[in-house]
């Protein structure tokens, strides 16, 4: 959208929030909306009614404000609340989470007046009062009826999404996001889901999107999809690289096409990716991480310990840059400084199998046989057979993770897992 247009649809997008205020029915409130744009004020011709509107209650906020404060005060408090994302900064057009701050005090006077009101008729006018009760007794249950109406589309990311998308159709997000809860949310790992997040995804694209973060999210998302689960890299990686032609700085996006080139083991490209992220996020650990084990998978391992170095220090979870760096250390020869590393690692993180996994290769390499096979024993012991099978067939020869070798450590636990 231009300038014009924000501004001559904001007013609408304002009187739109006012009206949930004072009818807030569960079917009008969504986590996201549509919103036609003004294209003039007579274009939807209720640009220039809300736009009247908005004048004429700011005026009588600014008249009454030495007669009634209170009311004057709400008023203003209101309108000043949304200046900043009602006006001219290129803000996504309508979010309901807008209105939470500004509604502060615009239910005070209501609340004082009903009260006044209540205080007066209960020694002049019985009925009046009971009437008065009856109201605020039904508005306080029609509310709180509303509310629990309302939080049920919130009892998970699925009802919460298709709610948006049933009230908001040509909204990208609403379509996006919820293709994002099938693919990735809880219980995805079924194929067909795959298929409808990538329809979902696919007609989002087709919609109304406001801002090209969301556009290159889509293709980014669904650039996953098809490497992870549809075996297509070709398709993948034209996806990648239409989200980056859209949003050059979408360091997630990238972030994701690094792991999929690493995968591809297309090392070349990937490193340069990875160098890129570097670059505008030098305080990133995972960053430093991700170049590290891409120079480990080229072969350079003493490069690749600087870049390990650096993501131990940056990160919080240091877990896989001590199991990158010490692979980085066994593959270089030095088996004393790696088995040091590792022993230490059981000791801090017994619960992950890929350190005995390293320590195995690494006394495998340095004809510590015997060594090796009591280290298996102890992860078998721990961890049980089945889990490190499981494990075996997950982090061996997996260019997605540290180069444990399938061919030196699988042997030795062949004996015990029969």
């Amino acid at each position: 959208f231009t300038l014009v247009e924000r501004l001559l649809s904001q007013p609408r997008v304002v009187v739109f929030y006012i009206s949930q205020i004072f009818l807030p029915l569960p079917s009008r409130f969504s986590i996201a909306h549509d919103i036609q744009l003004s294209q003039s004020i007579f274009d939807p011709w209720t640009t220039i009614p809300c736009i009247l509107m908005i004048t004429s209650l700011i005026l009588i906020g600014l008249q009454k404000a030495r007669q009634r404060p209170m009311i004057s005060y709400a008023i203003l408090f209101f309108f000043l609340n949304h200046i900043v994302e009602s006006t001219v900064i290129p803000l996504e057009i309508i979010f309901e989470h807008r209105n939470y701050l500004p509604t502060l005090f615009v239910f005070l006077p209501f609340s004082y007046y009903s009260v006044l009101f209540l205080e007066k008729m209960q020694n002049q006018n019985t009925a009046a009062w009971w009437t008065g009760m009856i109201i605020i007794v039904a508005v306080i249950t029609g509310l709180s009826y509303s509310t629990y109406q309302r939080n049920k589309v919130w009892k998970n990311d699925l009802a919460l999404w298709t709610d948006a998308i049933q009230k908001a159709p040509d909204n990208a997000r609403a379509l996006n996001t919820l293709a994002i809860k099938l693919a990735w949310g809880e219980g995805s790992t079924h194929p067909r889901r795959y298929d409808l997040a990538l329809k979902l995804f696919s007609q989002s694209l087709t919609k109304h999107i406001p801002t090209k973060i969301v556009k290159a999210d889509v293709y980014g998302n669904m650039a996953l999809i098809y490497f992870y689960h549809k075996n297509n890299p070709e398709k993948a990686i034209e996806m990648f690289d239409e989200a980056l032609k859209i949003h050059p700085g979408g360091l997630k996006i990238r972030r994701d096409f690094v792991g999929a080139l690493i995968v591809s083991k297309d090392y070349v490209k990937a490193l340069k990716h990875a160098q890129y992220l570097v670059k505008r996020d030098k305080e990133n650990g995972h960053y430093h991480n991700l170049v590290g084990l891409i120079k480990l998978r080229q072969g350079y391992y003493r490069e690749s310990l600087e870049s390990f170095s650096k993501a131990y220090d940056l990160m919080g979870n240091k877990e896989s840059a001590i199991l990158n760096g010490a692979v980085g250390l066994t593959l270089l020869g030095h088996f004393e400084n790696a088995e040091k590393i590792l022993i230490e690692a059981i000791k801090m993180y017994p619960d992950t199998s890929t350190f005995y996994f390293a320590l195995i290769e690494t006394w495998e390499r340095s004809d510590k046989n015997l060594k090796a096979k009591a280290v298996a024993a102890d992860a078998v012991k721990r961890f049980g057979a089945a889990a490190i099978e499981r494990d075996l067939k997950i982090y061996l020869d997996n260019p997605r993770y540290a180069p444990l070798s399938k061919k030196i450590i699988a042997p030795v636990f062949q004996d015990m897992l029969k």
